[in-house]
């Protein structure tokens, strides 16, 4: 069970390591917060609420990630709009058929690119990130292409833009370890090179 102490913890501590140098695994998601802290806080109220929403502090911890990788500077007021349950509700279900929608997220891509082209910096944004921007594939699939191809190396060297690319960036090195920790890599890696090989 959640209580509105921890969700304030698991929101600061989310918040910093999306914003901050704070690694969230580092530290295991705790903070030097203290409850005397919280009880002067303005957010204890939006806090007691999150808790009595969610029972379940794993179910807190997803419906604010699944807002944390929409903005990273989600003010935790925000999270309780229409628009921070639909970010939730939309993550959740992307997750439940994650296997599925990444197949045809990799398909849709090699339907439009050859492989090489994916990655390659075109007036500064390679195609894949491109599609990301659009909306035509998620965070976790850029994620995953990004650590199966180790396209962050390749790309800190050939792209030059200096305000877009660096938030991007940092917003794939942040969720990743969210996403490895839940995925079975093995079995995506497999779903991959399934897709690739169908496509030559």
């Amino acid at each position: 069970m959640s209580n509105a102490f921890e969700v304030y913890q698991m929101y600061s501590a989310l918040k910093m390591h999306f914003t901050t140098n704070y690694n969230y695994f580092k530290y295991n998601g705790k903070t030097n917060l203290k409850k005397e802290s919280f009880e002067k806080s303005k957010l204890k109220y939006y806090c007691l609420r999150l808790s009595r929403k969610y029972n379940n502090i794993l179910d807190v911890q997803d419906f604010l990630l699944s807002n944390f990788i929409e903005d990273e500077k989600t003010w935790i007021g925000e999270l309780l709009s229409e628009k921070g349950e639909e970010n939730y509700i939309k993550w959740k279900k992307y997750h439940q058929s994650f296997t599925y929608n990444f197949k045809e997220q990799v398909a849709y891509l090699l339907d439009n690119y050859r492989l090489n082209e994916l990655f390659k910096s075109i007036d500064d944004f390679p195609p894949i990130i491109k599609e990301y921007q659009q909306g035509n594939i998620t965070l976790e699939t850029l994620c995953l292409f990004c650590y199966f191809f180790d396209l962050i190396t390749k790309w800190d060297q050939e792209i030059k833009d200096d305000l877009l690319y660096p938030s991007i960036k940092t917003r794939i090195l942040k969720y990743s370890p969210f996403l490895f920790n839940r995925l079975d890599m093995e079995k995506i890696k497999k779903t991959l090179k399934e897709v690739l090989e169908s496509k030559v």
